[in-house]
C-alpha cells in the first residue's frame, strides 16, 4: 500500500509540475532576459537605473465594433479592419465613400448617374454584395437614420457621403454578419465611424484637382479645430467642396450615339454613314405621308447647336445579300446628342459639425455634438422635344406623317438637369458612466436626425408647344386616307427664344 501511494504521489507531482510548466515559461519571458534558473526579484528598472522596457502594460480597454463587451486593442470578437482618417488621405481618397467604396469586401451598387435614380447625393456600400440595405453605417457606434429615397424605390439604406472628413480620426469595418448586436439591417457587416474627440489649435487645409482626361474638377476647403481644459474639450469642422458633373463633352469618344462599336453599326450605317435618326438622334424633321423626309430650307440646319443636314436610308437584306435600298431623305440631326449629358453627378456641400464632453468628478461624462449638412446634387439630362402623329397643315395643303423639333439648351436656358438639393442634421445629447466599480458601463443618450430632399427638374406646357408650333387645330379632315387634324401651320424650322 505504501509503495501505490508513493507511486499515486510521484504521478501527481509529475502531472502537476507539467502544467505548470507553460506558466512558468510565460511568466519567465514577460520577466524579459532573466533566465528560468536564475530567478530575481521583480523590480520596475535595469541594473543601470534605466526602466525596464519589458516590463507588462496596462493596455487601455476599448469597445471594438461587432462586441458590446469593452477589451483590450490587441483582442476582437470578430474581424474588424481600422483605418486612420490620416491613412485615408494618404491613399489619395477625397471621401469616405470613395475609400469604402474601393474596398474588395464591396459589392457594386446604383450608378448614381442612372436615368431615374433615386439617391442623387447619396452614396451607399454593398457588403459582401448582400444589398445596401443590409450594411449598417453608425457614427461613434450610434445608428445613423436612413436616407429618405430608397434605393432604386426599394430598399433602406444610409448615406456615406456627407460625413465630414476631417472629423474622421479613424473607420472600423466588420465586414461579417453582426444581426445578432445590431440587427437584421447589420447582417452583411457594420461601418463604425470614429470621429476626432480631443484637438488643440485649428487646422485649415485646401485642394483641389481634377480628372487627367479632362472634366470632373474638384475643391475643398475644410477647416478644424478643437479646445480643450482640464475636464472638458470641444472639436469643430466646417467644410465645404465643389465637385463638377461630369459631361459628355468631357469624353469625346461618349458624347454621340455613333460611338457605338462598329459591330452595332447596321448594313445602311456601315453603306452611308451613321443614320441618327434610326438611334433617335433628331434636332428637327418631317415627314410626308409617304413616310419620307421633307428637306429642311438651306441652312436650317446651322442655326441649331449641335445639328447638321443628314441623309437617311434604309437598306434591306437577306442574309448577307443587300435586296434593297431606300433614301428617305433629308432631316437635321444632332451627331453630339450627348454632349450636355451628366455622366457623373456633380455636387455642391456646405457642412459644418461640433462636439464637446465634459468629465464630473464623480465619474460621470456629459457629451453632445450638432452637425448640419447642406448639399446640392446636379444629375440626368432631360433636353425636351416636340413630337407629332399625323396632321393636315393647311397652309401648305399636306399631310404630315411625323414631326420632331428638339429643344436646344440655349432655348431652354439650362442644360435641363435634375437638382436634388438636400439638408440633413443630427443632434446627439447624452449622460454615462460605470457602475459597481467600473464593473459595468452605461449609456443614455438622445438623437434627432432629418432629412428634407427638394427635385427640381425642366419641364415643359405641351399644349402651348403645340399651339405655337403648328397653330390652334381647325378641325378634322381626311387627305390621301388620312384622317388627321387640321392646322394653320407647320414646324416652324428655326430656334425660337423663350
Amino acid at each position: 500500500m505504501g509503495n501505490k501511494g508513493f507511486h499515486r504521489s510521484v504521478l501527481a507531482s509529475s502531472l502537476a509540475l507539467a502544467l505548470m510548466a507553460p506558466q512558468a515559461f510565460a511568466q519567465s519571458a514577460m520577466a524579459g532576459s532573466n533566465p528560468p534558473s536564475a530567478p530575481q526579484a521583480s523590480s520596475s528598472t535595469t541594473p543601470s537605473g534605466q526602466p525596464d522596457k519589458d516590463k507588462a502594460v496596462q493596455m487601455k480597454a476599448v469597445t471594438v465594433t461587432g462586441s458590446m463587451i469593452p477589451r483590450v486593442e490587441i483582442e476582437g470578437p470578430a474581424p474588424v479592419v481600422t483605418i486612420t482618417g490620416a491613412q485615408i488621405k494618404q491613399q489619395g481618397f477625397t471621401t469616405l465613400w470613395e475609400f469604402l467604396d474601393s474596398l474588395p469586401q464591396m459589392g457594386q451598387t446604383q450608378d448614381p448617374a442612372s436615368w431615374g435614380s433615386t439617391s442623387v447625393n447619396a452614396r451607399s456600400v454593398n457588403l459582401r454584395n448582400l444589398g445596401p440595405g443590409f450594411s449598417l453605417l453608425m457614427i461613434d457606434g450610434h445608428r445613423v437614420v436612413d436616407y429618405p429615397q430608397p434605393m432604386n424605390s426599394q430598399s433602406n439604406f444610409q448615406n456615406y457621403n456627407n460625413l465630414p472628413t476631417g472629423m474622421i480620426d479613424r473607420v472600423e469595418i466588420l465586414a461579417s454578419g453582426a444581426s445578432s448586436i445590431y440587427g437584421s439591417d447589420a447582417v452583411a457587416g457594420v461601418v463604425n465611424v470614429i470621429l476626432k474627440k480631443n484637438y488643440q489649435g485649428d487646422h485649415l487645409q485646401v485642394t483641389g484637382g481634377g480628372a487627367t482626361r479632362g472634366g470632373r474638377t474638384y475643391g475643398d476647403v475644410n477647416f478644424f479645430g478643437g479646445r480643450s481644459g482640464d475636464n472638458w474639450h470641444v472639436v469643430y469642422n466646417l467644410e465645404k467642396s465643389n465637385r463638377t458633373a461630369l459631361w459628355g463633352m468631357d469624353r469625346p469618344y461618349q458624347d454621340s450615339v455613333a460611338d457605338a462599336g462598329y459591330g452595332a453599326w447596321g448594313p445602311a450605317a456601315r453603306m452611308f454613314g451613321y443614320q441618327y435618326d434610326a438611334a433617335g438622334s433628331i434636332a428637327l424633321s418631317a415627314m410626308n405621308g409617304n413616310g419620307h423626309y421633307l428637306t429642311p430650307p438651306a441652312g436650317t440646319c446651322g442655326k441649331f447647336s449641335n445639328s447638321q443636314l443628314s441623309q437617311s436610308h434604309t437598306v434591306s437584306t437577306n442574309g448577307t445579300q443587300i435586296t434593297g435600298v431606300t433614301n428617305n431623305g433629308y432631316y437635321c440631326s444632332q451627331p453630339a446628342l450627348f454632349q450636355n449629358w451628366v455622366l457623373t453627378p456633380g455636387s455642391r456641400s456646405n457642412n459644418g459639425y461640433v462636439a464637446g464632453e465634459y468629465d464630473f468628478s464623480n465619474g460621470l461624462q456629459l457629451y453632445g455634438s450638432a452637425a448640419l449638412y447642406d448639399t446640392v446634387g446636379i444629375s440626368n439630362t432631360q433636353l425636351w422635344g416636340e413630337g407629332t402623329g399625323a396632321f393636315y397643315d393647311k397652309t401648305t395643303g399636306q399631310v404630315i406623317s411625323q414631326a420632331v423639333r428638339q429643344f436646344t439648351a440655349q432655348e431652354l436656358g439650362t442644360s435641363g438637369n435634375t437638382h436634388d438639393r438636400e439638408q440633413n442634421w443630427n443632434i446627439t445629447g447624452g449622460l454615462r458612466g460605470t457602475v459597481f466599480d467600473g464593473k459595468f458601463n452605461w449609456d443614455l443618450s438622445l438623437n434627432t436626425q432629418k432629412y428634407i430632399v427638394r427635385e427640381d427638374y425642366t419641364a415643359f406646357n405641351q399644349t402651348a408647344a403645340n399651339n405655337f408650333f403648328l397653330g390652334k387645330q381647325l378641325g378634322t379632315t381626311t387627305v390621301s386616307g388620312y384622317s388627321a387634324p387640321s392646322t394653320t401651320g407647320a414646324p416652324p424650322p428655326f430656334p425660337f427664344t423663350p
